[in-house]
């Protein structure tokens, strides 16, 4: 394929979310930058994949899965159904009209440019495999709710990206992510995480919905902290859990000389107050774990009770 037929097609794509370097000087910037992508690849601290077989879970434009082809894995499955059915022109605009209102969208599902039948949203996956002679394959479902019989103990390799935080029932679809890994196969886990000062050691998960108060949008649900995130993967029935990835440093905590002054005094007189002048933080941030299934194990080993 010549440039100008790589421009031709490229251009037919309305959004892209991946953005990709399709050589020819042809660069496509996406909602996530090139860096950002290379940035997330290195944080997912994959093992060598030559050889392996790779589930990338929820792919849209399918970037991570053609690094993972390139990287050498034997066989590659892209999998989604839930963003390749929206038009992604008019989620993104009906997303910032009520980011901008200070509303709730609805559920992206019950809007008319959810068209699960047409895959509006799937061209740029399609578009960046013809043009890269991609052999990834394509598994059209919802993870959360279709047969996994055609993917079950068949990955080396699954990722888990962005998408545990999006899920109402967070354990029920671990339970799944068990499920595709092959035994003695690794499941890379990124998702959007919380961390509090002086409860690290307490399980904990905030709850978005039914306000979906991160972000204003509709489709998030659960953010872990990283204890409960590995104790939902051991949970589920993967024999190790480590957070690869977790919280950011607390930043120093500063007060003003005169709140110092007045602690002084306070102290000094016998009435200081039971409370911190500096209040335990609350923290966002992106955390990665890795959670291997035992190679010895071909069921899961620790059940917990189907829904």
């Amino acid at each position: 394929m010549n440039e100008v037929e790589k421009r031709e097609l490229a251009a037919k794509v309305p959004y892209w979310f991946h953005s990709y370097d399709f050589g020819d000087g042809l660069t496509i910037e996406g909602h996530k930058s090139l860096d950002k992508l290379v940035q997330e690849w290195d944080l997912l601290k994959l093992p060598n994949l030559t050889g392996k077989t790779v589930l990338d879970i929820n792919t849209w434009d399918g970037w991570f899965a053609q690094r993972a082809e390139r990287a050498g894995a034997k066989r590659v499955v892209g999998l989604d159904w839930y963003m390749w059915s929206m038009d992604q022109t008019e989620h993104v605009k009906y997303y910032l009209q009520n980011k901008a209102a200070g509303t709730i969208p609805e559920p992206y599902h019950a809007m008319p440019y959810f068209r699960p039948a047409e895959l509006p949203g799937k061209i740029g996956f399609d578009t960046a495999r013809r043009i890269n002679s991609s052999r990834v394959e394509e598994v059209v479902g919802d993870f959360a709710t279709m047969t996994l019989d055609p993917l079950r103990n068949q990955f080396d390799v699954v990722l888990y990206l962005g998408t545990l935080y999006h899920m109402a029932d967070p354990l029920g679809n671990l339970r799944r992510l068990y499920e595709v890994t092959a035994p003695g196969g690794l499941a890379v886990i990124e998702t959007q995480a919380t961390a509090i000062a002086g409860l690290e050691g307490v399980p904990l998960c905030e709850n978005y919905g039914p306000l979906h108060s991160y972000n204003a949008d509709s489709s998030n649900w659960w953010s872990p902290n990283a204890i409960a995130l590995r104790q939902m993967l051991l949970a589920v029935g993967f024999d190790t859990a480590e957070i690869t990835v977790g919280p950011p440093p607390e930043p120093i905590a500063t007060i003003s000389k005169r709140d110092a002054l007045r602690a002084l005094l306070r102290t000094a007189l016998g009435k200081l107050v039971a409370t911190s002048l500096v209040q335990p933080s609350i923290r966002p941030y992106r955390a990665y774990a890795h959670a291997r299934r035992s190679a010895e194990k071909t069921t899961r080993p620790n059940p917990v009770p189907a829904p």
